[in-house]
């Protein structure tokens, strides 16, 4: 998948079942290059990717109803991708195992990076500027981010069960610029923010 626009989509629905997304791979390993997902409509995800292997490069979302990103129990690396006026999550990873490096995210209503189900996310040189929260890492999720700028968030980083059958969660951060926040961080009694480190 190079150099293509999707547009305005929404998610196939067919007799009693459909997808959860405009964009679908499961179980297909995809290499995803120049792209743009823009303006899709009432689906949970604009690109949903299930137990692949998967590289996003080059990629822009916008405008999009609600996740940009989603990636279930899958490898992969997203690289120089841009996220803007992001409906919810920009990039929500569960279960997966994923290199996350020269990001940008604007205008994120909820989550800008969010690693869930034992995700094991590595950020690297990414900003964020806008977003409800900036980090979040769930259910025995580690997420090791260096050079990080989060700017205009409400939370910049949380950590946190939210399913109780996981676990406590883990944040480790270097080289961290963050400013104009409301809550530097929220993090649940048994997660850990390690930060610089300390």
């Amino acid at each position: 998948n190079i150099y293509l626009l999707y547009d305005s989509l929404y998610n196939l629905k067919k007799g009693g079942w459909q997808t959860p997304s405009a964009v679908t791979f499961y179980e297909s390993d995809v290499d995803i290059e120049h792209c743009i997902f823009a303006e899709n409509s009432n689906c949970d995800d604009a690109l949903n990717i299930v137990r692949s292997d998967f590289a996003v490069n080059f990629c822009i979302f916008k405008n999009t109803f609600a996740d940009a990103f989603d990636s279930d129990f899958c490898t992969g690396k997203v690289q120089h991708c841009t996220f803007k006026n992001i409906g919810n999550d920009a990039i929500d990873f569960s279960g997966s195992i994923v290199k996350i490096t020269d990001c940008k995210m604007f205008d994120i209503s909820d989550k800008a990076i969010s690693g869930g189900e034992d995700s094991q996310l590595e950020v690297s040189n990414c900003s964020i500027l806008g977003a409800n929260i900036g980090v979040a890492s769930k259910d025995l999720s580690v997420l090791n981010l260096n050079k990080i700028t989060i700017e205009k968030t409400v939370y910049g980083l949380v950590a946190f069960v939210k399913k109780p059958e996981y676990g406590p969660a883990k944040i480790t951060i270097d080289n961290l610029k963050i400013k104009n926040y409301v809550i530097f961080h929220q993090i649940e009694t048994g997660s850990v923010l390690k930060l610089n480190g300390k």
